[in-house]
């Protein structure tokens, strides 16, 4: 059970992106103050992750930082270091990512590009992203508090059905997963929360949450 929920909160903590077709043109820089997530050489996030089900507690620490940028194809891209830690093992990672005119992305292991946050945005609005079928814009004025401070944040929501597998690849389960996602232009991601219930009796099997305790934006 703690094997099943550390997985599933670590594919939401690295990846509550959408898919997107754009224009290779459209990477036009924003100032960061106008950015969903900023993205300047030196800029890091720390973030305190929580996973609760009915047998265990766990708590764990979740890094990211931007080491630097380069350009592909005339584009400005910038390369986003992270650092998690499951089960008393280390793991490290680092992605693509850039800002364009309809929100902040990352670019997968397989080239294919996602939306992580789609900005500027209505409430009503709607995006496909990676792990649900859409992602929902619920809210663009909710006040957020984390041990960061106080953020003024979109809100962000998803509603999905994952499987989890154990490690020979069979399949242990199915849940429906909700998802809240909290940005906070200027920033970054402040939160996320999410909730499992389990797909045939709707029971809770268990939530966790992701929060920001620390950051440096330029």
């Amino acid at each position: 059970m703690k094997k099943i929920i550390q997985i599933i909160l670590a594919i939401v903590f690295l990846q509550a992106c959408g898919d997107a077709t754009l224009d290779p043109n459209s990477n036009s820089k924003r100032s960061a103050k106008d950015e969903i997530v900023p993205l300047s050489i030196g800029n890091y996030w720390k973030y305190n992750c929580v996973s609760i089900d009915s047998f265990n507690n766990n708590s764990y620490s979740l890094y990211e930082s931007i080491s630097k940028d380069t350009l592909i194809k005339g584009n400005q891209y910038y390369i986003l270091n992270g650092m998690y830690v499951i089960a008393n093992k280390d793991y490290k990672y680092f992605q693509i990512c850039f800002n364009d005119s309809t929100g902040f992305k990352r670019v997968d292991y397989d080239s294919i590009t996602y939306y992580e946050a789609l900005y500027p945005s209505r409430i009503g609005d709607t995006f496909k992203n990676r792990f649900a079928r859409y992602s929902y814009v619920v809210n663009n004025n909710v006040k957020i508090t984390t041990k960061a401070g106080t953020f003024i944040c979109y809100n962000y929501q998803q509603n999905d059905t994952v499987s989890v597998t154990d490690n020979t690849g069979q399949v242990k389960g199915k849940y429906h997963m909700y998802t809240d996602l909290y940005y906070s232009v200027g920033i970054g991601l402040i939160k996320i929360k999410f909730s499992l219930l389990t797909l045939d009796t709707k029971l809770p099997f268990g939530e966790g949450s992701k929060e920001l305790i620390e950051y440096k934006v330029n």
